[in-house]
């Protein structure tokens, strides 16, 4: 059982009722007002127009609408998450009522005097009265979940309200007959649909247990006011009093009502089942108390000590269960009365005590008589920490060491057997074998020899037990301080099982052994353990324990007795503790930075967004706060990762543009996860830098700047030329020379950087942009820029070397090779003789002539354009021999072309380079010389052209 007070955060210890909603929410109405409730928090619910705090009879709706009434009898309704006020009532007849209901078919109010029930229609307000002429009303009224009214009337019984005739009809199932002594009903209890009940105004209960009609004597003084009932199973009703709960049990025809209550003393206001079939009760002055499993029950232990001493010792008697705690207190009970001390009290703490035949026990070291544990002697006075009895002798093993006693003789114990501190002791009688786990190890005496013993250890190892127990089939089973649990056989380990093995916790403090299976008391709780196949039950407070330290544990035939650090619990044989609830899990928080965010809204954020922030609720009260969330984030990581229930959020930091889909679930104790995950899907947007239209404002940025660049560098080759005429007269054939070789370099320029292949490049790079294909544009437009600082460079200079003119023609010949896709190749084949970095040639010489193979030849053919340049070294590495072959249409078919234009078109080999040619030749002693030859090879057509330039 837990209890949940103002130390969990509840806001008042006045509880009037608890509900649970169709989310798995659950909603409490306390002094303070309306609250509701995840597991780990209370979010209050108020209203502006409430005349009162405090807030009880919680009703959910079809629509799943809570509806609640405070003490001024105002009537309220939550839905989508805020508090509305219902006001219809407010200006009839019906403003001050006992109690409310609703249904499919609007609330109901019964009158406070009892003399009408009305209904008003939720949309629209509108009223409807309902009377009886055979006598007043009592005063309560509660809706059912089949979906309609039922009440209770003076002397007739139960009625419902049927929607075709529009009336309140008595129900002849549920009819008392005649009251005794003309008694009145005074508030009517209803629990499912076949079980009900009323008081009178006497002490006594009328009930309707499914067809079983009873009255039942109760006396209110002393057990207090009826208020509630509850159907805790099909052979048990729960009556929640002023005083406790008292259980009502079915059995043969009868009703029979438990003479003690249930957390005796609790003033109980509601008793309510959640979806995972825990229990909550609400109180007045004691919070709300949560019994996860009704059947382990806690038991009462009645002694001046028993509320703050801890169990240390259980102990089977015919009679009952005998319980010593460290207090020195011996307390005896069963399992449907309280725990009582017994005589004597022992001023020490008692940790062992053992049958000694059918009427005798041996407590601690002392020697008692069954019943009444009357003292006969006292054995010793070391403490025990175990004992075990066999053919009328008792073995203990104390904290000084072990020793045997005859239980006939009156000598005082004989000298210690091994003068070590000890922890357990067993008897194997069938092998007449003792175990004691002594601070040393392990070891065997024989019964018959008791002073001869050997060590059983493991792997050459001591083992360091705390406790052993004989199983049926005198396997010793061994519960270690940290090893796990070790079994015996012949004082060989046969098996050794530990935490990776399936153990709860490898630090064990107490085994019993029934039929098959094993229980194991550790400090993480007690488990169930089939040791042959590794399956297992476990159970901690998340199944009603006080704690998870369980000191020890007793089986019998039909009960698991748990002494655990706080309480001594019980519960039957066959429960079950796996919790298969599959939790609900809700997303109900997205914030960026400090600033929250719609959930209902399409979110989306900017690439510079602050860190991201998602909060979440797994709702499972069963287990506490002890559980997992489970989460990722498609499009950062498909991998799921954990993290503890008190951490309910999850930080994204620094997310790269694109879409995400952020997944949570709620594993509870057990590993059982919610059905769906939650899911919250959001966008990180792309910086502009990185958009299309940014690459095509920077691309008509770099053109510009380069028309600007070239603009300014012509204009600057221009003034230069004139300012070389002005030189003098005796230069003056020189100055010519010099000014025709720099306009046919300007001339080469203009043609190199003509704006029909910058823009047909452009275009290109444009195109790739608007596919959305940022690389290729990135790398286009770096080859561009680079053909063009190439070319500013070239056109200052007389000559470069025979590798920077290569390079130039093949950035240009990729950004030709644009237009032409899939249908250009080319190659550039370099003898193995020629070395570019050493050769120089007359700049942007080669170029002009490949533009001409370019546009006069390939450009015509629509398929399979080819062309191939070539350098070679001949004469004795004297001439650079360099051959531009294309297999276009050839200059015949060029030149009709030309001619069908509207323009006519005069090719540059013809005029500017020819010119340039020319005025290079003067000042050389070898010509640069060349040569075109039309190819014609079966109907294949196409160009050569050959150059031969002088090198050094």
């Amino acid at each position: 059982m837990r209890q949940l007070t103002d130390e969990d955060g509840l806001p008042s210890l006045l509880v009037y009722d608890i509900e649970q909603d169709a989310q798995g929410y659950i909603w409490v109405g306390t002094e303070a007002g309306l609250y509701r409730y995840n597991g780990l928090e209370f979010e209050p619910y108020t209203h502006k127009n409430a005349k009162a705090s405090a807030v009880g009879n919680l009703v959910l709706d079809e629509q799943n609408r809570l509806w609640c009434q405070n003490f001024s009898d105002q009537i309220f309704y939550v839905q989508n998450g805020k508090m509305h006020e219902f006001t219809a009532h407010q200006n009839s007849s019906c403003e001050k009522f006992t109690s409310f209901g609703v249904d499919a078919y609007g609330v109901w109010l019964c009158h406070k005097q009892g003399s009408c029930i009305l209904r008003f229609e939720i949309e629209s307000g509108k009223k409807h009265e309902y009377t009886f002429g055979n006598g007043n009303l009592c005063n309560s009224t509660v809706v059912t979940n089949q979906g309609f009214i039922t009440f209770m009337a003076t002397k007739n019984g139960i009625a419902t309200y049927h929607k075709d005739s529009d009336k309140l009809v008595f129900d002849p199932q549920y009819q008392f007959g005649q009251v005794q002594n003309d008694a009145h009903a005074e508030q009517m209890f209803f629990s499912g649909m076949n079980r009900v009940g009323y008081k009178n105004n006497g002490n006594q209960l009328f009930l309707v247990f499914d067809s079983l009609r009873a009255t039942i004597n109760f006396d209110l003084r002393r057990k207090g006011q009826v208020l509630s009932v509850f159907t805790l199973n099909d052979s048990t009703l729960w009556l929640g009093s002023s005083n406790g709960i008292y259980p009502v049990i079915r059995r043969h025809n009868q009703l029979i009502i438990a003479e003690n209550p249930l957390y005796q003393g609790s003033y109980i206001t509601s008793i309510f089942r959640d979806k995972e079939n825990s229990i909550w009760i609400g109180t007045l002055r004691n919070g709300i108390y949560i019994v996860p499993n009704y059947q382990l029950v806690t038991h009462q232990l009645v002694g001046n000590k028993s509320t703050n001493a801890a169990v240390t010792t259980l102990l089977q008697l015919p009679q009952g269960i005998m319980v010593c705690n460290n207090s020195g207190e011996v307390l005896q009970g069963a399992s449907q009365t309280p725990f009582l001390v017994q005589t004597p009290h022992f001023q020490y703490e008692i940790e062992a005590a053992c049958l000694a035949g059918k009427k005798r026990i041996i407590i601690g070291p002392n020697y008692y008589r069954l019943p009444g544990y009357e003292f006969i002697k006292t054995l010793s006075q070391s403490t025990c920490k175990e004992i075990a009895v066999y053919s009328q002798k008792a073995y203990f093993a104390t904290n000084a060491g072990t020793f045997i006693r005859d239980l006939h003789s009156n000598e005082t114990a004989q000298d210690y057997l091994r003068s070590l501190r000890t922890r357990a002791t067993a008897i194997d009688s069938s092998n007449l074998k003792w175990y004691v786990a002594y601070s040393d190890g392990l070891f065997v005496h024989q019964l018959d020899q008791p002073e001869v013993f050997e060590e059983i250890t493991y792997n050459g190892s001591p083992i360091y037990a705390k406790c052993l127990t004989l199983g049926n089939d005198n396997t010793l089973w061994i519960g270690t301080m940290g090893n796990g649990l070790f079994a015996c056989n012949q004082q060989q380990i046969v098996q050794h099982v530990n935490h990776a093995g399936g153990l709860l916790s490898d630090h064990i403090n107490d085994i019993a052994v029934y039929e098959s299976r094993l229980w194991i008391a550790t400090s993480r709780g007690l488990q169930n353990f089939d040791p042959a196949t590794g399956e297992s039950h476990i159970y901690t407070r998340a199944d009603g324990l006080s704690s998870n330290e369980v000191s020890k544990v007793l089986v019998d035939s039909s009960t698991v007795w748990v002494a655990t650090a706080r309480s001594l619990h019980s519960f039957p044989l066959g429960l079950h503790s796996k919790n298969s609830f599959t939790p609900p899990i809700y997303i109900n928080k997205f914030t960026v930075g400090k600033r929250d965010t719609s959930l209902e809204n399409q979110l989306s954020f900017d690439y510079h967004h602050d860190m991201l922030t998602i909060s979440f609720t797994g709702l499972t009260y069963k287990s506490g706060q002890n559980f997992l969330y489970k989460y990722r984030t498609l499009g950062l990581d498909s991998s799921w990762q954990t993290q503890h229930a008190t951490n309910n959020s999850v930080n994204l930091y620094a997310l790269q543009p694109g879409a995400y889909t952020f997944q949570v679930l709620a594993q509870n104790e057990d590993g059982m996860e919610s059905a769906h995950p939650a899911e919250l899907s959001f966008v990180i947007k792309t910086p502009f830098t990185q958009t299309w239209y940014f690459y095509l404002l920077l691309t008509a940025a770099i053109a510009g700047i380069t028309s600007i660049v070239f603009s300014y560098r012509i204009r600057f080759i221009r003034n230069k030329n004139e300012v070389e005429k002005l030189r003098s007269k005796t230069e003056l054939e020189k100055s010519e020379l010099q000014k025709a070789l720099r306009e046919s370099q300007l001339s080469a320029l203009k043609v190199q950087l003509n704006p029909h292949f910058m823009f047909n490049a452009l275009n290109s790079i444009q195109e790739f942009i608007l596919l959305n294909e940022s690389r290729q544009a990135n790398r286009f437009l770096g080859k561009f820029a680079d053909l063009m600082r190439i070319t500013l460079d070239m056109s200052n200079q007389n000559a470069v070397s025979l590798e920077e003119e290569i390079r130039c023609l093949e950035l240009y010949l990729e950004l030709e090779g644009l237009r032409f896709e899939d249908t250009f190749s080319y190659r550039i084949e370099i003898d193995r003789n020629v070395q570019p970095a050493a050769i120089e040639i007359p700049s942007m010489l080669i170029q002009p002539y490949v533009e001409n193979a370019i546009k006069h030849g390939l450009l015509h053919k629509k398929e399979n354009r080819r062309l191939r340049i070539a350098f070679e070294l001949s004469h004795q590495n004297s001439i650079l021999k360099v051959e531009i072959e294309d297999n276009g249409i050839g200059r015949k078919a060029a030149e009709n072309i030309n001619k069908l234009r509207k323009k006519s078109h005069k090719p540059f080999a013809t005029s500017a380079n020819q010119r340039r040619l020319e005025l290079l030749n003067i000042e050389r002693q070898n010509s640069i010389v060349v040569a075109i030859t039309d190819l014609d090879e079966r109907s294949q057509t196409g160009t050569m052209v050959t150059l031969e330039i002088p090198v050094k």
